[in-house]
């Protein structure tokens, strides 16, 4: 996995905080329409020190990296190789997925599908399931 600026990123299997992890691409037109409201999802969960990252299947950092910065400079991002093994292992056969993953590491959901992650249903389920991160 690779950050935005190039540098090479990796998922810690625990942290200090429950986090939202989207699994997504550029030629996923779901998955970019949802990119925006996953964005205004970070910055409100941000006070309660959940972090969200938009996590591209790509091979190219720049398109990514240039894509994020004109419609969600703010969403934390990082590219993920197509062919990377990861990507078997989680079995991302539809995108986006967007993962809730506990301070121990522990997936507490997994959702296959663009969410309006502005929606008030969307965000009280998401609420219920961070009560146990």
């Amino acid at each position: 996995m690779t950050e935005l600026s190039g540098q090479p990123a990796t998922l810690p299997a625990t942290s200090a905080q429950a986090r939202i992890v989207n699994l997504w691409a550029l030629w996923c037109a779901p998955c970019r329409a949802e990119l925006p409201a996953l964005e205004r999802l970070g910055l409100a969960l941000a006070a309660r020190g959940v972090q969200v990252a938009a996590i591209a299947l790509a091979d190219d950092v720049f398109a990514v990296r240039e894509y994020l910065s004109e419609r969600a400079a703010r969403l934390r991002g990082a590219v993920l190789a197509t062919r990377a093994p990861a990507v078997k292992q989680l079995g991302l056969d539809a995108l986006p997925q967007t993962f809730v993953v506990a301070r121990d590491g522990g997936v507490l959901a997994c959702w296959v599908g663009a969410r309006d992650w502005d929606a008030a249903p969307v965000r009280a389920r998401l609420d219920r399931v961070l009560e146990d991160a």
